[in-house]
């Protein structure tokens, strides 16, 4: 399952990010639950998408040096899930 995540830092900043089966395994290790618990009305909290985006932009990262989860979320304004949709291209989007 693939799941959008646009993070928001305190600088204003903003990065999109895809969470993978690497970071959907991690959560399941990190809280014993499974993706097939968050169907229905069992939906994802702020601490399991701040877990997930870390993680994914971790991997996105690929090896380079990264901050500690704990000093990482006090950068960060907000995160929100999207639906993941195609690439807008640039073409796309001055609807040439």
């Amino acid at each position: 399952m693939k799941l959008g995540l646009e993070v928001t830092f305190n600088s204003g900043e903003q990065i999109s990010v895809t969470v993978l089966p690497p970071e959907w395994v991690k959560w399941e290790t990190k809280t014993g639950r499974r993706i097939t618990d968050i169907k229905g009305d069992n939906l994802l909290g702020m601490t399991d998408l701040a877990f997930l985006a870390y993680h994914a932009i971790k991997r996105e990262a690929a090896g380079k040096p990264s901050l500690p989860f704990d000093t990482w979320i006090e950068t960060v304004a907000d995160i929100d899930a999207s639906p993941l949709n195609p690439k807008v291209t640039a073409a796309d989007q001055s609807g040439g």
